[in-house]
């Protein structure tokens, strides 16, 4: 704790001074002491230092006095003291109102007092004290530092921070997971949910921080269980990257002491993020080109790779599945990529994972799958910037067949948007019907030939496609067709007439309505494929 305006009236020195004005500000820190006997310009005065002046050239210049107060309380001075009895004979009025209004603590001092007696005292509480927060310093560090050497998690840091600083410590990720923490009241799950919709309520958001908060440490009050307590949150950085926070809550006011010991641990935090994250990285690799052999196998009976993915907890016996996460609005990132391993690290699931140009590729049980489908469409509803989805391949029995699953995805991935744009979560069931003219697309056959002939005639009257595939999709239904394009059941009828006219065929005939059905997919499938690829322009 620095020494305080009010710890160094406490002094014997100080014994014949007396506090005239300014006793708001008794808690003003003290950092250096400062003798001046003319003040000429007091723009050389720094912060919290401790001004001993005898206000030589004042006694005689009203001007002067009525601003001296004012120009010092501006350099945000700790106190302001005046010996009298040699150019002032009192301290003037002016300047007590003054020193009151500015919170400034003004001291008056005897004409006997000598300087030097009260700055060689002042100065030693202000050394001391600074060897006592530097010794301090260096102790919290060798211990944080110890508990990171001897390989101790987050939790070890916030039992030792609690124990530094007695209040309740909470250590959490960028997205404000909680990682570690300590309180002996309270639940620190519900603490930092209380934290954070406190602080969204006020000035500064730690949840959604401006540029400029983003990694800087923010201080607020809150009251929780009708106790009023002090907040401070420190960022946890590391390359310029925020990796999470440590926040502090206690009922007293934050010592130099405390926040010193948070500023290490916020340090010591970073380097344990980092090595974890080195880790981390470390095992995705090693998983992703694990993942890649699997898909590259010819034959299941590789038993180097059985072992290599039983070790890592794969249950040879059961189905698994193959999943591709994918951005639908813009090109996927290592952002992404997070966003979809923690939703599968929270549920505890086993999985492979790798990360490619297209996407994020997982490899699961089937049956786990299964189970979290509702939780997965739900969770990718919530990711709407960027809208992210899953195509899901096949399930299958042996790995020899796991990139058959693979290629199921892919085939999702690159056609899902054009068939089932609405749909978050496909799997290859919901492509069955365009099977056929997907493959021939991936040969690089056109399927020009599959509706052409059909459907020219009505290629320069979208409307009339528009109706035509309405009316199929509505088993025929006038009522309904009309209502969807809200137009009058006679111009419907006209409609019809028409695209009966121009193709000579008749809606009215199974084989004519399947024929329409399977040039409308053909075409439909061809046309937003090319909009897709850039080959025409949409409209």
């Amino acid at each position: 704790m620095a020494v305080t305006v009010f710890d160094a009236m406490k002094l014997p020195v100080m014994e014949r001074t007396k506090l005239v004005a300014g006793q708001a500000g008794l808690s003003n820190p003290i950092h250096w002491v400062t003798i001046v006997e003319v003040i000429e310009d007091e723009t050389r005065l720094q912060q919290n230092e401790f001004l001993i002046t005898t206000a030589y050239g004042l006694q005689n210049s009203t001007s002067a006095k009525r601003e001296f107060i004012e120009k010092l309380s501006s350099r945000q001075l700790s106190a302001v003291a005046i010996q009298t009895g040699f150019y002032l004979q009192s301290i003037p009025q002016e300047f007590i109102e003054a020193a009151n209004r500015y919170q400034l603590p003004l001291i008056e001092l005897p004409s006997e007092l000598n300087f030097s007696m009260i700055t060689r005292e002042l100065l030693q509480q202000v050394v001391n004290n600074r060897l006592h927060i530097a010794e301090f310093s260096e102790s919290i560090y060798h211990k944080l530092t110890n508990l990171l050497i001897t390989k101790q998690n987050l939790q070890s840091i916030a039992d030792s921070l609690e124990q530094w600083i007695n209040g309740h410590i909470i250590i959490c990720d960028d997205e404000f997971v909680l990682l570690a923490g300590r309180s002996t009241l309270y639940s620190l799950e519900k603490l930092l949910h209380v934290v954070l919709d406190y602080s969204d309520s006020g000035s500064i958001s730690i949840r959604n921080p401006t540029s400029n908060e983003k990694h800087s440490v923010s201080s607020f009050k809150m009251t929780y269980s009708e106790v009023c307590f002090n907040v401070r949150t420190s960022p946890i950085i590391a390359a310029n990257s925020l990796l999470g926070y440590v926040i502090v809550l206690k009922e007293d006011d934050f010592s130099d002491l405390d926040l010193l010991a948070m500023e290490h641990a916020s340090t010591i935090c970073a380097l344990e993020f980092l090595a974890k994250k080195q880790i981390k990285e470390s095992q995705r690799r090693f998983k992703a080109d694990l993942l890649t052999e699997v898909f590259r196998l010819e034959h299941s009976e590789s038993r180097e790779v059985q072992n290599r993915l039983m070790d890592l907890g794969m249950d040879l016996q059961q189905r698994h599945t193959v999943v591709q996460f994918y951005a639908q609005n813009c090109s996927w990132d290592a952002t992404m990529t997070r966003t979809v391993e923690k939703f599968f690290d929270s549920l505890s699931l086993w999985y492979l994972s790798k990360e490619t140009i297209n996407g994020f590729i997982v490899l699961c049980r089937s049956d786990e799958l299964l189970s979290i489908t509702r939780q997965l469409e739900k969770r990718l509803t919530e990711w709407k910037n960027p809208k992210i989805s899953a195509a899901i391949g096949a399930s299958c029995a042996e790995l020899v067949t796991l990139r058959e699953s693979a290629t199921d995805a892919e085939l999702i991935r690159k056609y899902a948007p054009v068939l089932n744009p609405d749909s978050l979560v496909s799997d290859i069931t919901s492509l069955e019907p365009y099977l056929p003219f997907i493959n021939m697309l991936e040969q690089g056959l056109s399927l020009s030939k599959c509706y052409h002939k059909l459907l020219y005639p009505l290629l320069t009257a979208p409307y009339l496609l528009d109706t035509l595939e309405t009316l199929l999709r509505n088993n025929m239904s006038r009522k309904l067709t009309s209502q969807e394009l809200f137009i009058h059941r006679h111009t419907l009828n006209y409609r019809i007439e028409k695209i009966e006219g121009l193709t000579n065929r008749s809606l009215h005939q199974p084989r004519d309505r399947f024929e329409f059905q399977i040039a409308l997919i053909a075409y439909r499938l061809s046309h937003e494929v090319q909009i897709k690829s850039g080959t025409i322009e949409s409209g």
